[in-house]
């Protein structure tokens, strides 16, 4: 496999080779896919692989992988089985996974019986990682996360304890728990540079900038993006997932700043090449700036709708939420007070618990006596108000 260790080493001039001759290893692949063939096995390990390139790289899905489970019936490789399993769990957001504790059984029992612990840890992280974002259920992918985190340091691997690391960050960034973040992000980025891992400083970074942005301990955030993208540049991976994350980024400092024009700039030019997901979340901080702009709100309305409808679609209860909370944005300023006022407190209640970032976005309303009947049930609000930003140490 040309593409691997691209954590490692510097594969500026690998990754655009590989990309841009996609369609021919997708053929290769393919061709491999006999029973005859005597690295049918290898062949199939590398379209896992080639998957994860796809994916990390910024294209999405390489659509081949529904293209090993046939084989694998009839392959008693447990080391291929739990290979496929993780990137069939990773790249949940683009099919259903029925019964996500059924895969986690198979894939761990595959580990195990091959004495596979570096695998079960890439197995159990990735399943964090499906629980925190397509299920919202906090405190499952934190026990994910730790379980790998032991593992990976079981076995000495620096990759999965930095990729556990990061879920661990991002599920205390979502938490509201933003030192407890940092903390993490650092021994990650820490582990990374000690180790050659670009990659995953680079991702180390953007989790990093998640919770300072949400401090707003905005001062050196641009510059910080900048290296983290210098990294992924040096190992190849412009216009990656990360590296539009890194964009939305400086996207999101420019809005906490009033500069709603470069904001929406690069937000607009994110969201073409992005997943479906991440597109959703462009697409509605684009409307979030409309909303700060005094845009159309008939219009604003119209796309947050499209996004909900592909947030539900994708099954994203996180995005599923802004979406209803910006909506309720929508109301406020159409006049609808009391509508706007009982979405927020919804939202709120479903959130407070597993999202600090959309319950804050609900209070910032409730609090401000925009859509609030009376003063005494506005100076309620602004009391949970400071109570969660001293409960989440925000300041």
């Amino acid at each position: 496999m040309v593409w691997k260790d691209y954590q490692h080493l510097s594969t500026a001039g690998i990754t655009p080779r590989i990309a841009a001759n996609m369609g021919n290893f997708r053929t290769v692949l393919a061709h491999g896919l006999d029973w005859n063939e005597p690295d049918l096995a290898e062949t199939l390990y590398s379209i896992i692989t080639f998957d994860s390139f796809c994916r990390i790289s910024g294209k999405r899905s390489s659509g081949m992988l529904d293209l090993v489970p046939p084989y694998l019936e009839h392959l008693a490789d447990h080391h291929l089985h739990s290979a496929y399993l993780t990137e069939f769990v990773v790249t949940g957001q683009y099919h259903t996974i029925p019964d996500p504790e059924a895969v986690e059984r198979i894939a761990v029992e595959h580990c195990r019986l091959a004495g596979n612990v570096s695998g079960e840890a890439r197995f159990i992280s990735a399943l964090g990682t499906y629980y925190r974002q397509e299920k919202n259920n906090i405190p499952k992918a934190l026990e994910c996360y730790e379980t790998a985190l032991a593992l990976g340091r079981e076995v000495q691997n620096t990759q999965i304890q930095c990729t556990a690391l990061r879920g661990i960050a991002e599920a205390n960034w979502q938490l509201g728990k933003y030192q407890e973040a940092q903390i993490r992000t650092r021994e990650m980025r820490r582990l990374a540079q000690i180790h050659g891992l670009f990659f995953s400083e680079a991702q180390a970074i953007r989790v990093e900038l998640l919770c300072r942005v949400s401090r707003g301990d905005l001062g050196s955030c641009l510059q910080l993006s900048a290296e983290g993208r210098k990294l992924l540049a040096f190992c190849g991976l412009q216009g990656s997932n990360v590296d539009l994350a890194l964009l939305c980024s400086d996207a999101e400092v420019h809005f906490h700043k009033t500069e709603y024009t470069q904001a929406r700039a690069l937000y607009s030019t994110t969201y073409v090449d992005e997943a479906p997901v991440a597109r959703g979340y462009d697409l509605m901080s684009i409307a979030h700036i409309d909303l700060e702009t005094g845009a159309d709100p008939t219009k604003i309305r119209q796309d947050l709708e499209a996004v909900k409808s592909t947030m539900e679609s994708s099954r994203n209860p996180p995005g599923i939420m802004i979406c209803e909370v910006f909506l309720a944005y929508v109301d406020i300023r159409e006049g609808h007070l009391a509508k706007a006022r009982r979405s927020l407190e919804a939202s709120f209640a479903q959130t407070r618990g597993n999202d600090q970032e959309i319950s804050i976005l609900c209070l910032n309303k409730l609090a401000d006596g925009t859509c609030i009947v009376d003063l005494q049930s506005s100076f309620g609000w602004i009391l949970v108000l400071l109570a969660f930003a001293l409960d989440g140490k925000n300041k």
